[in-house]
C-alpha cells in the first residue's frame, strides 16, 4: 500500500492521540491522583517528564523529515546520514533513559521494602507499628511496579515513534535512489 507524503505524520498523530486518550482516561478514573500515593519517591514524575521531552523531540523529527518527503523536488543533502544518525541516537537515548529510570525506580522501591521489612523483623513491636511497617513495604512495592510500568510504557511509545521516523527515512532514501 502506497502512503501519501503526510501519512507518517498522521500515523504519529494517531498514536499520540491514543496516548492522550489513555492519559485522559487515566485522569477521569483518578489514576493520576494516585501516583503520589503509590510513588513517594516521585521518580514516576521524572519518568513522565523525560517521556514528554522525548515525545516532543519525536514530533520535531517527524515534522523535519516530512518536509523532505513533502517537497517532491528535494535533493538529498550531503550530510543527511549524519543528521539522521544524530536523531536516531537521541531517540535511542530517550528510550534507554526511560527504561533505566524505570529500573532505578524499581530498585529504590525495593530498597524501601527491604528497609520496612527489616525494621519489622528486627524489633518487638506492637500491632500498630507492624501495620505501619507493612504499609511502608507495600508502598515501596507499589513505587517499584509503577516506575517500571511507566518507564517501559514510555520507552515503547518512543520506540514506536522512532519506527515511524525510520520508515519515513527508508521511503525517502528509496525515492531519492529512483530519482538518480
Amino acid at each position: 500500500m502506497k502512503l501519501n507524503k503526510y501519512s507518517h505524520l498522521f500515523l504519529w498523530l494517531f498514536f499520540s492521540g491514543l496516548l492522550l486518550a489513555a492519559i485522559v482516561g487515566a485522569t477521569l478514573l483518578g489514576y493520576w491522583q494516585k501516583i503520589p500515593e503509590l510513588d513517594r519517591t516521585y521518580i514516576s514524575f521524572g519518568i513522565i517528564l523525560v517521556f514528554i521531552i522525548g515525545w516532543i523531540f519525536s514530533l520535531i523529527d517527524i515534522i523535519w523529515i516530512t518536509k523532505f518527503v513533502s517537497n517532491s523536488k528535494s535533493q538529498r543533502p550531503a550530510d543527511f546520514e549524519t543528521m539522521i544518525a544524530k536523531k536516531e541516537e537521541r531517540s535511542g537515548f530517550f528510550s534507554r533513559l526511560l527504561v533505566s529510570l524505570g529500573f532505578a525506580g524499581t530498585l529504590v522501591g525495593l530498597l524501601f521494602v527491604t528497609i520496612s521489612l527489616g525494621s519489622l523483623i528486627s524489633a518487638e513491636q506492637e500491632i500498630e507499628s507492624i501495620r505501619t511497617n507493612v504499609q511502608g513495604a507495600l508502598g515501596g512495592m507499589s513505587a517499584a511496579f509503577l516506575t517500571t510500568i511507566i518507564g517501559l510504557g514510555g520507552s515503547i511509545f518512543i520506540e514506536l515513534f522512532h519506527l515511524i521516523f525510520k520508515n519515513i527515512y527508508f521511503n525517502l532514501l528509496s525515492r531519492w535512489e529512483k530519482q538518480k
